[in-house]
């Protein structure tokens, strides 16, 4: 009987602290920029102008350009964390010879954020 109170306990906690992870991962998820240069995100090229990037699961983000209306999922499943916690919002690009490569997004304040492979 103890046995079975306590697994259900535990059951509910873990089903707690997984709706908490997941509810603190959908805001603050979402960023609007304008980047003046076509760019590489993952496996896809795509031109200049007004994105808005939007974390859509735990490695997947969502680009989405405002003038097409088109968007392209890409991975990004690097944990890249940062000492400071108030950093702001930014998507940080690399460049190698004349191209440019999305290489981090950072959707909030906080000390996480996710890279793509370059």
């Amino acid at each position: 009987m103890k046995y079975t109170s306590l697994k259900t306990i535990a059951m509910l906690g873990l089903f707690i602290v997984l709706a908490v992870i997941t509810a603190s991962a959908q805001t603050g998820s979402r960023i609007e920029a304008s980047i003046p240069f076509d760019f590489a995100a993952g496996e896809t090229n795509l031109k200049a102008g007004n994105y808005t990037v939007k974390r859509i699961s735990k490695d997947a983000l969502q680009l989405r350009n405002a003038q097409t209306k088109t968007s392209v999922i890409v991975m990004a499943p690097l944990v890249i964390q940062q000492t400071r916690n108030d950093a702001p919002e930014r998507l940080v690009f690399k460049l190698y010879g004349n191209e440019y490569f999305l290489s981090q997004v950072w959707t909030n304040r906080a000390a996480n954020g996710r890279g793509l492979f370059a």
